[in-house]
C-alpha cells in the first residue's frame, strides 16, 4: 500500500482485498481500518474484543446504512477512468477536506484520571 498506492486502489476497483491482523500477534490490538478503506479494501477484519478507536471507527461507519454491513464505494473509486492516491492531499471530484475548530467554553465532571474522550451511545 505504501509503495504503490494508486496501483493498489486500481486493483481494488475490480478485485477483492481482505485485510486482517497477523496471526503471530499476542495482543488484541487493532490497526486503523480507515487507511485500508481509503485504498478501496472491501474486507477489513478487526478484533471485536478490543473497543479501541479503530473499532469505534468501524462501528461508526456502518451506522450510515443501519448496520447492514455494506457500504458502496464512492464513484471515483469504482470508475476505471479515475485515478486516486489515498495519501495525497489533493481534491477528489471537487471534494476538499475541511478543518473544524472547536473552542471549549466550560466542562463538567472533569477528572485527573486518564479517561477516553470518545462518545458512545
Amino acid at each position: 500500500l505504501k509503495e504503490h498506492p494508486i496501483e493498489f486502489v486500481n486493483y481494488n476497483k475490480h478485485q477483492l482485498s481482505r485485510i486482517y491482523p497477523a496471526g503471530t500477534r499476542f495482543d488484541s490490538s487493532n490497526f486503523m481500518p480507515q487507511v485500508f478503506w481509503n485504498a478501496g479494501c472491501q474486507l477489513v477484519a478487526l478484533n471485536y474484543q478490543t473497543l479501541d478507536l479503530a473499532m469505534q471507527l468501524n462501528l461508526g461507519i456502518f451506522e450510515y446504512n443501519h448496520r447492514c454491513g455494506y457500504l458502496l464505494k464512492p464513484e471515483f473509486m469504482r470508475r476505471r477512468d479515475r485515478r486516486f492516491d489515498p495519501f495525497a492531499e489533493s481534491t477528489v471530484d471537487g471534494i476538499i477536506a475541511g478543518t473544524v475548530k472547536v473552542t471549549v467554553l466550560s466542562g463538567q465532571f472533569l477528572t485527573d484520571k486518564r479517561c477516553g474522550t470518545y462518545v458512545e451511545a
